[in-house]
C-alpha cells in the first residue's frame, strides 16, 4: 500500500513507523484530494476490503501477498458514478489469474540487525544497536487445471518481526527493595506518608493525620494482598526511581501469515467465472513490562475473505458482471490464553469474591495508579468481529459514442463485540486520598503517596466493570447510471448519477438504547405506594404525599422502530471531461458529489450495564 504515495493528491496521516502488512489503519491512512484519512473505498477484485477500527475510520481489512497482484490503481477523485461509499477516493487491487503455463515466484526478504546503524539518540547514549529483524518468506504459482478451461493462482507470505517497543511514560518505576517494605525513608526530604488511623478533626470541618515514624509503614500494616502483587512485579532496571523500568529493548514480537488462492473456470467463449479465497493472521505480543502475567498485551488479527465473480456477455456490446464477495476482520486484544481464568485467591482475595468472576473473564486485577508513575497493571481488550457481505451487478452496453453501464450494489456491513479487558475482575485505583497530611493536601512526589496507600490496601475507588455485547448491522445500497460519451476525437464526458441510501444502525437482540420514557411505571410502584400507605409519619407525608415510580429506558426494536432516520434523497451526480488540447497536451476535470457514512462505520451501539462502585473513606476491607 505504501504504493499509494506516489498518487498525486494523496497524503499521508498515518504512523511512519506503523508500515507493516499487518497494521492495516496507517497502512491506508491516506488522505485523498482535501478528504480525512481513512475515509475512502478499498476494493479486491472489485468486492470490499476494508473493516471499521474507531468510528469513522476505515482500515484495510486484507493485504495480498506481494507476487499475487496483478494490478493496483488509485483513483483519487473518482467521476465514474458506479463508485460509492466513500468520501472521495477508491484503491483497487486486482489478484493474478492462472494461465495454461506453470508460472511461479519465491522470495526472501531479510533485516538483520547487525548490518543496521544505530539510532542517533541511542548512540549519544552509549547504548548498543538494538536487537531488532525481520524475516519476509513468500512464494506463488499458478497454472491450469484442465487446459483452455480450469486455472489456479496460489501465494502465501510469512513475516516474523522484532523490534523494541515500550508504551509506557520514561517516569514511570517499580518499587525498590525498600519500598516494597514500606520503607520512604530514602524520600523523606520529598514527601512524607501520613497514616490514616491517625486522623482527627481540624478547624474547617478537616481531617489531618500524622506521618508513619521515620516515613516507614510498619510491617505489619503492609496489605498481604498488596505483597502477593508485587511478587509479581519485577525489580528495577535501572538505579533511583523515577524511569527506573525504562527499557529501550523491550520487544514486540509479531509473527503474521498471508495466503491467497484464486480458481477461475471459463465455462464457454461467453461465460467465465472466478472464485478467491484469502486469510492472513497476525499475533504479537508487546509490553511486558513486568516480565510476568500482570502486564503484557496479547494483540491479533485474523482476516477471511472470499469472491465469486461471473462476467456473461449476451453479445458483443453487452456484458453483465455480477459479484459477491465476503469480509471478515477480527480484531482481538487482551491478556494471553494462559491468563484467563487466572485464581485471585493466589493473590489472597477471598474465595467467594474469586467465584464471583467468571473464570472466562477472571484476569489478574486491574490497578491505576494515579497520574504516570508507578506501573499500572491495565490491560483493555476487544473480541471484534466486522464483517462486510456485498453483492453488486453492473450491465455495460455500447452503443454508438456512448460507452453506458448500470447497476447496484448492496452492502451489509456488520459488526460484534464481547470486550474483555481486566477491570472486569476488579479495578482498583490508588490515589493519595488516606495517605496525605489531609483532605486539603494535594502534592505528591512521583506518587509515592499513591503507593503507599496500595501498601496500605486501601484503593480510593474499587469497581468491577460489565460491559453489554452487541451484534450491530447496517445495510447500504448504491444504485447508478453512467454514460462515457465520445464527442468527437477531442473530447469525451463522463456522465453520471448515483443513488445511495443507508439503514438506520440495528443491534440484533434489540440493545440500542433510543431514549426515555418519563411515563412509564415501573411494576414496583404497587408495592412500594403501598408499603408507604404503612408508614407513619405525618410530617414526611405531608410535604410527599405519594410516591411514583416512573419511568425507564426505551429499546429500539421494542419501544421504537429504528435508532435515529437517515436520509432519502442522496442523489449524487458526477461529471468528467477529457480534452486534447494538442496530440501531446489532454486535460482532464470533473466535479462528483460523495456522502457519508451513516451506519456501522460511523460509530457503534453503546451499551453499559449496571457497574458495583464502592467509594467510602471508611471502608478498609477490599485490599486488607
Amino acid at each position: 500500500y505504501k504504493i499509494m504515495g506516489l498518487a498525486p493528491g494523496l497524503a499521508h496521516s498515518g504512523s511512519q513507523r506503523l508500515d507493516r502488512p499487518y497494521e492495516p489503519t496507517h497502512i491506508i491512512g491516506y488522505a485523498y484530494d482535501g478528504t480525512r484519512s481513512n475515509r475512502s473505498d478499498l476494493l479486491i477484485d472489485g468486492a470490499p476490503s476494508t473493516a471499521t477500527a474507531d468510528a469513522n475510520q476505515v482500515i484495510a481489512s486484507y493485504v495480498p501477498p506481494s507476487d499475487m497482484v496483478q494490478e493496483f490503481k488509485v483513483q483519487t477523485a473518482t467521476f465514474d458514478a458506479q463508485f460509492g461509499n466513500t468520501e472521495g477516493g477508491v484503491t483497487s487491487i486486482t489478484i493474478k489469474s492462472g494461465t495454461n503455463r506453470f508460472r511461479g515466484s519465491g522470495y526472501y526478504f531479510a533485516e538483520p540487525y547487525k548490518l543496521a546503524a544505530n539510532d542517533y539518540f541511542g548512540k549519544a547514549r552509549g547504548q548498543a544497536i538494538i536487537k531488532s529483524s525481520s524475516n519476509r518468506p513468500g512464494f506463488s504459482i499458478g497454472g491450469p487445471i484442465f487446459k483452455d478451461k480450469t486455472f489456479f493462482m496460489f501465494g502465501f507470505e510469512r513475516i516474523k518481526d522484532i523490534r523494541p517497543r515500550f508504551d509506557i511514560g520514561g517516569d514511570s518505576w517499580v518499587p525498590t527493595d525498600k519500598l516494597r517494605n514500606g520503607d520512604f525513608s530514602d524520600y523523606s526530604s520529598k514527601i512524607t506518608i501520613y497514616d490514616p488511623l491517625t486522623r482527627v478533626p481540624i478547624a474547617g470541618g478537616q481531617y489531618e493525620g500524622q506521618p508513619f515514624k521515620d516515613n516507614k509503614i510498619p510491617p505489619e500494616r503492609i496489605s498481604p494482598i498488596a505483597k502477593a502483587i508485587l511478587s509479581y512485579y519485577c525489580p528495577p532496571k535501572h538505579d533511583g526511581l523515577v524511569g527506573n523500568i525504562t527499557d529501550s529493548e523491550l520487544p514486540e514480537t509479531a509473527q503474521y501469515k498471508t495466503l491467497t488462492g484464486r480458481v477461475d473456470q471459463r465455462f464457454s467463449d461467453s461465460n467465465r467465472m472466478f472464485a478467491r479465497y484469502s486469510y492472513y493472521d497476525r499475533y504479537s505480543t508487546y509490553n511486558d513490562y513486568l516480565n510476568s502475567l500482570a502486564t503484557h498485551t496479547m494483540f491479533r488479527f485474523r482476516s477471511y475473505q472470499a469472491v465469486v465473480d461471473d462476467v456473461h456477455v449476451f453479445n458483443p456490446t453487452t456484458v453483465l458482471n455480477v459479484r459477491y464477495g465476503y469480509n471478515r476482520f477480527d480484531r482481538i486484544s487482551g491478556y494471553r490464553d494462559e491468563v484467563y481464568g487466572f485464581d485471585l485467591t493466589k493473590l489472597g482475595f477471598p474465595a467467594d469474591y474469586n467465584l464471583l468472576v467468571p473464570e472466562a473473564r477472571r484476569l489478574f486485577p486491574r490497578l491505576d495508579f494515579d497520574g504516570t508513575t508507578m506501573v499500572d497493571v491495565a490491560v483493555g481488550g476487544d473480541i471484534r468481529p466486522v464483517t462486510t457481505h456485498s453483492v453488486s451487478a453492473v450491465l455495460n452496453k455500447t452503443w454508438s459514442a456512448h460507452s453506458l453501464k448500470g447497476g447496484m450494489e448492496l452492502r451489509i456491513y456488520g459488526e460484534r463485540n464481547d470486550p474483555p479487558g481486566n477491570n472486569q475482575t476488579g479495578q482498583y485505583s490508588f490515589t493519595n486520598a488516606y495517605t496525605r497530611k489531609s483532605s486539603v493536601s494535594s502534592s505528591d512526589y512521583q506518587g509515592l503517596q499513591n503507593y503507599a496507600a496500595f501498601l496500605l490496601g486501601l484503593p480510593s475507588t474499587t469497581s468491577i466493570y460489565r460491559p453489554a455485547a452487541y451484534d450491530e448491522y447496517s445495510n447500504t445500497w448504491g444504485f447508478f447510471a453512467q454514460d462515457d460519451w465520445r464527442v468527437n476525437a477531442k473530447l469525451t464526458l463522463n456522465l453520471g448519477l448515483r443513488y445511495e441510501f443507508e439503514n438506520p444502525l440495528v443491534e440484533r437482540d434489540n440493545k440500542s438504547i433510543s431514549g426515555f420514557d418519563y411515563d412509564y411505571v415501573q411494576p414496583i410502584q404497587a408495592a412500594v405506594q403501598a408499603k408507604y400507605a404503612t408508614l407513619n409519619d405525618p410530617a414526611l407525608k405531608a410535604l410527599v404525599p405519594q410516591i411514583y415510580v416512573k419511568g425507564g429506558i426505551k429499546y429500539v426494536g421494542v419501544d421504537d422502530k429504528s435508532l435515529y432516520k437517515t436520509p432519502k434523497n442522496s442523489f449524487l451526480p458526477r461529471l468528467g471531461f477529457a480534452y486534447q488540447l494538442n496530440p501531446k497536451t489532454v486535460v482532464r476535470g470533473g466535479m462528483g458529489l460523495f456522502a457519508g457514512f451513516l451506519g456501522e462505520r460511523r460509530g457503534d451501539v453503546v451499551q453499559y450495564l449496571s457497574l458495583i462502585h464502592i467509594s467510602e473513606p471508611t471502608r478498609q476491607a477490599e485490599m486488607s
